[in-house]
């Protein structure tokens, strides 16, 4: 085994792995009490938004809540002041508060995320009753050059600049512009603003250089070195990439003193298993598996596709045998024609290989951007190829000027009787005006490459197809594409080993030497590797083109979705390719597209909603879809037609929101009682409102469908009011529940503008009354005593009724009498603010589960 300490490492990571899956993040019990108080370690703190990290914390006046467990908390405090130091103990008291759990498919678990940082739990309107005098003077220390540091950027750049030179040299991302990070989120190149193997290679490997060339001794110059990385991580906060780039950065230290080879591979395992037996937890977190897989993508992965310099001669780009054959260049610079033709061939290959490192560190980690952010950026290959190069003079410039800044104006203020600028939180730098000046000028080029980061990201992201919605895949997905990659490093081991046998033998690298080499091989085992090896790029290339149509999302079936709004509806119908929407609002919920409908939908491979049906123009109902129209810029999702109720009041009901959707250049449609559309074996039958009546409540009008698949059948109902009910009631004795018609929706005037009775197939064919009876009822008004009147439960008799609920709301929904009417009828209920999002899956015969989604 060539590389056995790599194999224990990968061993132990897949059984910690297993063991967490299968165990998953537990729930840990809080006090009852709403206003507590703690004891605990300053951990961590947060200056400017006035925020104090505790650990091993301890409850003091919680007699009945004993617990062994270790805890941790983020005390967000009621009023500003001087925080206290780091490592001091402090007791602090205020309301109690626990972190989200993700109750949709695709919505970011805030309880897992805090729960793997090592904090259970917040306390809000936090006031600090005691500190102890004693704290850790050494990371108070660091956390003053730290804001020493900062406070010298804040003086050199303008604001918007300083907070992202903050992030990417300090790992202090309080101050960075939200539009700034979102924009760097939506083009791909985040990874910019974290602190890993960029900085630590520029800010290490240049500290060795510098100590080799002052002859300072091997074991000395790499001590000082790995001592200097490791404060600095300590300094910017120790997230993970910084951890592994330092671990990783130590071990090249090491092999130096011990005078031994680097093997990278084996240096990835061994941190990845030091960093796991730090915490378990982490396997769990997105930036782990991001930070390894993306060093293991471009180390190793890349060298799969480069192509190798003796190849030179032989680039396959006619413009360079073009341009050497004609001799411009040749005569010009009095070179050969062959020079030029390597020279050219020597830039194309070096070009070529760059953009291959960046597609395989995009390809490699694919599979876990899809799994935890349900989209890729398309142009992200492209972008890395131009930023990641000036990411080198961005941070090396920022980080001179900074610290040449920091000890002019020390020195200066030493001389004239000051402070250090350092200890004095940079105010000699902010005194010093002529320095600071000159500075400015210096790092003047930060802002310029900056600029350029800003522009060129408006700009691809301007394009087309810029981030391709792919969804969430499955497991079995991810182990295969793995599987893939792992056959493609095979192949390369294959040419590698074949290359050194030649070289031994003296034989040709072709298949009839190979034959010869291999006499002793079974003649299929020889001929598959003498087409493999024979065939690298075509076979590379298939093998690539297979692992990513792998994640390219099918949707089949049907199914329904009562998406967990808060306060408010959201209901989402998938049917093969179709996707409707009805409602998605909420008034308990802020930023509900952002943090619930858009995650929801992407993580289902949703880019594009064939039709959004409002029932009403409450916020409760339109609040998300509002959110989306209103956003600058393109839409993350597309949206065929907007349809509304088809109210004699709804234009003015709807003013704002119906301009929204005009200057989004949206079809708009509107529907009454006797509408439908209908999808093959899918209709959705509208019975209320009642064309061209005036409604006094807004509720009253809310659109309510009869929903029919096979012999699956489902009436939602918005907010429908009991007078709404009585409207339907009457409609149903004239129609019945006719079956789901057949084929495919058409529209008589081949357009989308309206779905009134004169150019909608209403799907009418059955005579008489038919049984009223329905499987689900999704139960309107979120259970409010206004709706689901007796008479209207008892004629649909459902099964099931669903209930759309937010979770100790203030208006006490849904009512009791709503609970005993459905009680009475025998129907189970299912809500929203208990279980989260509730999905129903009805199969080829019309048969259903619910099931809890998330």
């Amino acid at each position: 085994m060539r590389r056995p300490l790599a194999f224990v490492c990968l061993v132990y990571l897949a059984i910690v792995f297993a063991l967490i899956h299968i165990r998953g993040i537990p729930d840990k019990p809080l006090p009852a009490e709403n206003y507590i108080k703690i004891q605990g370690w300053v951990a961590d703190k947060d200056e400017t938004n006035q925020v104090i990290y505790l650990s091993d914390v301890t409850f003091c006046n919680e007699a009945d809540f004993t617990t062994k467990e270790e805890y941790g908390a983020i005390c967000y405090l009621a009023e500003e002041g001087t925080l206290p130091r780091l490592g001091s103990y402090v007791e602090i008291e205020g309301k109690v508060g626990s972190f989200s759990h993700a109750t949709n498919p695709g919505e970011f678990d805030l309880y897992a995320y805090y729960f793997i940082k090592g904090y259970n739990f917040s306390l809000k309107n936090a006031r600090i009753n005691a500190v102890s005098s004693s704290y850790n003077s050494y990371l108070e220390g660091l956390r003053s050059i730290r804001n020493g540091l900062a406070s010298t950027i804040e003086v050199l750049f303008n604001e918007e600049d300083a907070g992202i030179i903050k992030t990417m040299m300090l790992g202090d991302k309080s101050s960075i512009d939200k539009d700034i990070k979102a924009l760097y989120q939506e083009s791909g190149i985040s990874h910019i603003l974290s602190i890993s193997g960029l900085h630590i290679s520029i800010i290490g490997m240049c500290l060795y250089s510098l100590l080799k060339r002052m002859g300072i001794l091997v074991w000395l110059r790499t001590s000082i070195a790995v001592f200097v990385m490791v404060n600095f991580g300590l300094m910017s906060g120790m997230g993970t990439s910084t951890l592994r780039a330092i671990i990783m950065f130590g071990l090249v230290m090491l092999s130096f003193e011990l005078r031994r080879s680097y093997d990278i591979i084996t240096a990835l395992c061994l941190a990845g298993a030091i960093i796991v037996f730090q915490n378990n937890y982490i396997v769990l977190y997105a930036g782990f598996w991001l930070s390894f897989l993306a060093v293991f993508g471009i180390a190793v992965f890349s060298r799969c596709l480069y192509i190798s310099k003796d190849k030179i001669d032989k680039v396959p780009f006619g413009y360079v045998e073009v341009i050497s054959s004609k001799g411009i260049i040749a005569k010009l610079f009095c070179l050969g024609r062959k020079t030029v033709s390597i020279t050219l061939g020597q830039m194309v290959v070096g070009l070529g290989n760059c953009f291959m490192a960046c597609f395989s560190v995009s390809f490699f980690t694919l599979p876990v951007v899809l799994y935890y952010y349900y989209e890729f950026p398309l142009y992200s290959i492209i972008l890395n190829i131009i930023i990641v190069p000036l990411m080198s003079f961005l941070l090396g410039i920022a980080i001179v000027v900074c610290l040449l800044c920091e000890l002019i104006c020390a020195l200066a203020a030493i001389a004239a009787g000051g402070q250090v600028a350092i200890a004095s939180g940079g105010h000699a730098a902010k005194g010093a005006g002529v320095t600071v000046a000159i500075f400015k000028i210096l790092s003047y080029p930060c802002h310029v490459i900056l600029w350029f980061y800003k522009h060129i990201c408006k700009f691809i992201n301007g394009f087309p197809l810029s981030s391709i919605i792919l969804g969430k895949p499955s497991a079995w997905k991810i182990v295969v594409f793995y599987f893939i990659c792992g056959f493609i490093l095979l192949i390369n081991c294959w040419n590698i080993r074949k290359r050194i046998e030649d070289s031994k033998t003296g034989v040709k690298s072709n298949n009839k030497a190979r034959e010869c080499v291999d006499k002793t091989k079974t003649k299929l085992r020889q001929k598959i590797k003498t087409f493999i090896l024979g065939n690298q790029f075509k076979v590379k290339f298939i093998l690539i083109c297979v692992a990513l149509i792998l994640l390219i999302p099918v949707r089949r079936g049907f199914k329904i979705s009562l998406i967990d709004v808060g306060q408010g509806d959201g209901l989402c119908i998938e049917y093969n390719s179709k996707t409707y929407m009805i409602d998605g609002g909420s008034s308990s919920k802020n930023n509900l597209a952002k943090y619930q409908l858009l995650p929801f939908l992407k993580s289902k491979g949703i880019s594009h909603i064939d039709y959004w049906f409002i029932s009403h123009p409450d916020s409760d109902h339109i609040s998300g879809l509002k959110e989306m129209l209103s956003k600058e810029g393109k839409m993350d999702i597309s949206i065929g037609t907007v349809v509304l109720p088809a109210s004699a009041t709804i234009e003015s009901d709807a003013e704002e929101f119906i301009g929204l959707i005009k200057a989004r250049k949206i079809n708009i449609a509107y529907v009454a009682q006797g509408d439908s559309f209908t999808y093959k074996n899918l209709s959705l039958e509208c019975i209320n409102p009642v064309k061209g009546k005036v409604y006094d409540d807004v509720n009253a009008y809310s659109e309510v469908f009869i929903l029919r698949y096979k012999d699956f059948s489902m009436v939602l109902t918005g907010d429908a009011t009991t007078e709404s009910e009585e409207d339907i009631m009457e409609y149903l004795g004239d129609v019945g529940l006719r079956p789901a018609p057949t084929g495919d929706y058409k529209n008589a005037k081949g357009g989308a503008d309206s779905c009134s009775k004169d150019n909608i197939d209403q799907g009418k064919g059955a005579d008489g009354k038919a049984d009223y009876k329905i499987d689900i009822l999704k139960v309107g008004h979120h259970g409010s005593k206004t709706s689901t009147g007796k008479a209207f439960a008892e004629i649909l008799s459902p099964d099931i009724a669903v209930i759309s609920v937010g979770k100790n709301n203030k208006y006490g929904h849904p009512n009791k009498e709503t609970i005993d009417t459905l009680t009475d009828i025998q129907a189970t209920i299912f809500q929203t603010s208990q279980l989260g999002c509730i999905e129903i899956s009805v199969d080829k015969t019309g048969g259903y589960t619910v099931r809890q989604s998330h």
